[in-house]
């Protein structure tokens, strides 16, 4: 988990003093915990629950809770288009009053930081495999100058990249012309 994320999810529990916070990221497999301030992992459910509903909702959720009734704040996070990217979770096993204005902004600010943050870490990351695909095409051009077939050429490119970065698997080889045996 990312320290920012973290410092993000200690002040959106900070602001409304409550018992814990839970920053989401949404992936193909639903919501990922990114950020967790003061919930044990048994509750973690429970908050990652609530994020992909106010991600799939669109709307922010706030429970004030009376008698059992647990207290929370739920917001997406979005990225620059307004697409959800996560969900900032604050939640309290006690009940509570419904935060005020001036808070619930507060945590829309903080949500609006944390949505933006995981979009910029997706474009480093898309940027960062860009320059290593440009990396690794110039260098196959290279190699295949040097060898007299393709798939040598591919192979040792595959078995550079293997030892430099520790890959199990390269897929280096859906660069291979249709019609060669590739590697």
């Amino acid at each position: 988990m990312s320290t920012t994320f973290q410092c993000l999810a200690t002040l959106a529990r900070r602001i409304l003093a409550s018992q814990a916070a839970v920053l989401t990221q949404t992936t193909h497999d639903g919501e990922k915990v990114i950020a967790v301030f003061g919930i044990a992992k048994a509750e973690r459910q429970r908050a990652i629950t609530l994020a992909n509903q106010v991600v799939r909702s669109g709307q922010s959720l706030v429970t004030a809770g009376t008698g059992e009734t647990a207290f929370h704040v739920a917001m997406p996070l979005r990225d620059g288009t307004g697409a959800p990217v996560g969900g900032l979770v604050v939640l309290d096993n006690a009940p509570r009053q419904r935060p005020g204005e001036a808070d619930l902004a507060a945590l829309a600010d903080l949500a609006l930081i944390a949505g933006r943050l995981i979009e910029t870490e997706a474009h480093a990351a898309h940027s960062a495999r860009l320059e290593c695909c440009n990396y690794l095409s110039e260098r196959l051009l290279s190699a295949a100058s040097n060898y007299q077939d393709v798939p040598t050429a591919i192979s040792a490119i595959t078995d550079a990249v293997i030892a430099a970065t520790g890959a199990v698997t390269c897929q280096i080889h859906r660069l291979c012309p249709i019609g060669t045996n590739c590697v």
